[in-house]
Parts: structure tokens; sequence; C-alpha cells
């Protein structure tokens, strides 16, 4: 897979551009890439006034461009439910993304400008619509949830990712638990990372960690002095990357309503 995908000028008529894209792909530096792609990144284009898809038979896209370009590693994309912490527990997480940026450790997850959270359920393509009125429903039967982040651990896979780790609480398999019955009830598939059974909890304080500073980063996660303790107060979907959150919900059922 090519880091970067360019579309070149064929001609310009006015002020319109026209750029072929190859044989059913697209031209790039390492060969094709298949229309699909174009689609996912296309948010990530740069020097981008107007896009079209010309008449003139597949390949040919119509761009208000000289010259663009995206990366194809920013084109991870998705939505996400999440799970977040009341002001003083987001601190206390801001702080180790702070320190481990400050070390040239990590800055993945302020640069997508994401927000200190738990992933109850991802899926790459959902209709946002449709999750609004279940996660409101859902936020307005639930109170906020105490939390107490008191390991530090890692994922088996290429992101290399640090997280804290919040103690498995009966009451939050619970709540991830019943929001997962709400989705299934509404036809909504959980993919295998997501079910009750196989989901991990956890909360990323660092992403792509260069191996040979994994022991560093983890070396920093301690000097948190776990556990750090506190409450989930809302729930939100959120779009990436990067991420934008679209609309999010207190957990609002307190002992006092």
């Amino acid at each position: 897979m090519p880091s970067k995908i360019y579309f070149f000028k064929l001609f310009l008529r006015k002020n319109l551009y026209i750029f072929w894209c190859g044989n059913l792909g697209i031209c790039t530096e390492d060969g094709p890439l298949y229309f699909w792609c174009l689609q996912v990144g296309l948010k990530s284009l740069t020097s981008l006034s107007a896009v079209g898809i010309s008449i003139f038979g597949v390949g040919v896209f119509v761009f208000g461009a000289e010259f663009c370009a995206f990366d194809s590693n920013a084109m991870s994309q998705g939505y996400a439910i999440e799970l977040y912490f009341d002001p003083a527990l987001e601190n206390q997480v801001l702080k180790a993304w702070n320190v481990l940026a400050r070390r040239q450790i990590s800055t993945q997850l302020i640069e997508i400008e994401s927000r200190p959270h738990i992933t109850l359920f991802s899926s790459p393509l959902i209709e946002p619509a449709r999750l609004e009125n279940i996660i409101k429903s859902f936020a307005g039967k639930q109170e906020p949830l105490p939390l107490s982040f008191s390991s530090i651990g890692s994922l088996p896979n290429d992101k290399n990712v640090l997280f804290l780790a919040p103690t498995p609480t009966l009451s939050l398999l619970q709540f991830h638990s019943q929001l997962c019955d709400a989705l299934k009830k509404e036809g909504i598939e959980i993919g295998e990372e997501y079910r009750p059974d196989s989901w991990i909890p956890h909360c990323p304080v660092a992403q792509e960690v260069p191996k040979i500073r994994m022991g560093e980063a983890f070396s920093v996660l301690r000097d948190l002095k776990l556990p750090v303790t506190g409450y989930a107060m809302d729930i939100g979907l959120v779009e990436f990357s990067p991420v934008r959150e679209l609309f999010s919900f207190v957990l609002s059922n307190t002992l006092e309503a």
C-alpha cells in the first residue's frame, strides 16, 4: 500500500481540471490503488475545491485543483461509541498523554484530537442518526459509573497501544452488556472485539509507540501512582480519524432523580 496517492492534471478547460485515475484504479507511485480507497480517503484530500465524477468512464475524476494528494495512512475511518470521564479523572489521563508527548514517545492521541475515553463499540460503517436515539435512551437510564484505573497494559497488535485498564467491576461489565443489548435490538451487529464475552475495557494513553521505547513508556505510566479513580459521566459517538464528536449524552439517571 503506497503512503501517498497522487492525481496528475491531464488537461485544463476553463477552471476545470480533469484527472485520469488509471485503469480500474488510480495512478500512484507504486501501482494501482482501487477505487474504494479514493472514496475512503476523500476527506483527506488537499487543495480540493470541487469534486465530481466524469461521465467519460471509470477512473476519471474531476477536481478543482491542480495537484491533489492524501496520505493513505490516515484513511482509517469509522465510528465509535465512547465513555467519557469526570473532569478530575480526565485530567489525570491527559497528564499521562502530555508527559509522553513531552518525551516524544507518542503524540498520536493528541494529534488526532481524541479525548480520554473507554471505547464501548466501534464500526467502520454505520449510520450515526440511527444510533442517536439508542444512545440517548440508554444514557437516560444509567447512573454515573464508578471507575478505578488500577493497571497498565498493552494491546497485542501493530499499533503498539498502551493503556490504563479499569478494574472490571460488575457495574462496568453490566453497563457494556446492556448497551450491546440495546444495539442488537435495533439490528446493529456487534463485532467480535466488542462482544461482552471478549471486550477488553481500556483507556488508551499512547499509540504507535516505537518498540525500543515501550519500556520507557511503561516507566512513565508507573509514575501515575495508580489507582486513579473517578466516574464515567457521559457517553457519545465520534467519527474518526481525526476524532470529531457527533453527539454525547450525560448519564442522567442519578440517585437524586
